[in-house]
């Protein structure tokens, strides 16, 4: 990620609390006032903090603030995106931040993760697969929404990876 802000900068212009991830001004800094919370609530429920004309979202400061080096990814353990406690930080890989969304994404055709409506004529078959190592495993079509889920919960648990 290329940024202009330091760590240094970062402890200059703010303090993080590890205990409740929350970042607050430690100089007047147009309009906030010295102690209070900043930053704001994005549509997605990430807090997101602006610094030096550039927004940035809290969890990868905080991670920049204890760590002193930039994430490339970044999982709030517990899912809730603005719960940017250190302890409830992790880095992690591309690969293992997408398997802990929580479900499909808006484009899912059958609101299951991992499993589309397939596009053969009657339109009641469903195709599974999964991720791993950056390769997209196929896991097969089947007759039933069920079935097709069932195959992908079996073949995650069996690679060891996370929901």
């Amino acid at each position: 990620m290329k940024t202009n802000i330091t760590p240094e900068r970062l402890r200059q212009l703010f303090h993080y609390d590890i205990d409740t991830g929350i970042f607050t001004p430690l100089i007047y800094l147009r309009g906030r006032v010295k102690g209070a919370t900043v930053g704001y609530i994005s549509d997605q429920g990430y807090r997101i903090i602006s610094v030096e004309n550039r927004e940035y979202r809290a969890h990868r400061l905080a991670w920049l603030y204890v760590h002193g080096e930039w994430p490339q990814y970044i999982d709030h353990i517990n899912h809730c995106r603005d719960d940017n406690r250190i302890a409830n930080l992790r880095s992690v890989s591309n690969g293992m931040n997408l398997h802990n969304r929580k479900g499909p994404t808006k484009l899912n055709t059958s609101g299951a993760l991992g499993v589309i409506k397939a596009r053969d004529k009657s339109g009641k078959k469903f195709c599974a697969r999964i991720q791993f190592e950056g390769k997209s495993i196929h896991l097969g079509t089947f007759s039933s929404l069920d079935d097709a889920i069932k195959a992908r919960e079996d073949k995650r648990r069996a690679l060891g990876v996370a929901p």
